[in-house]
């Protein structure tokens, strides 16, 4: 599914804890609610990456609707950062410099 056009207009985004979907919200800069699965170990700790950044959160099943509550009552996210330049992420970009280097490097 592509579900860019829905990611982009959303104020906000509840996720589980996998990769994609915890880095499409932190590169769309959208707070971030992050429901990590059970067992899956990698899930929390994307969470916990993501909160320490100051980007999103981490619930559960039981607590995320008070979290996103106690959001809208205070019509804030609070403890959420500014968006860091650092993470103005360009893949594309990155990937092509990395690539025309090393063909420099070797020719």
């Amino acid at each position: 599914m592509d579900n860019i056009e829905l990611l982009m207009k959303a104020d906000a985004l509840v996720v589980n804890g996998g990769y994609s979907a915890f880095s499409e919200a932190v590169a769309l800069g959208k707070p971030t609610v992050i429901i990590p699965i059970a067992g899956h170990a990698e899930q929390l700790v994307n969470a916990r990456f993501v909160e320490q950044l100051g980007c999103g959160f981490i619930a559960s099943d039981t607590t995320v609707m008070d979290k996103i509550e106690a959001c809208y009552e205070a019509n804030e996210w609070p403890g959420l950062n500014p968006r860091s330049e650092h993470l103005q992420l360009d893949g594309a970009t990155q990937a092509a410099d990395a690539i025309l280097a090393l063909a420099e490097r070797r020719s």
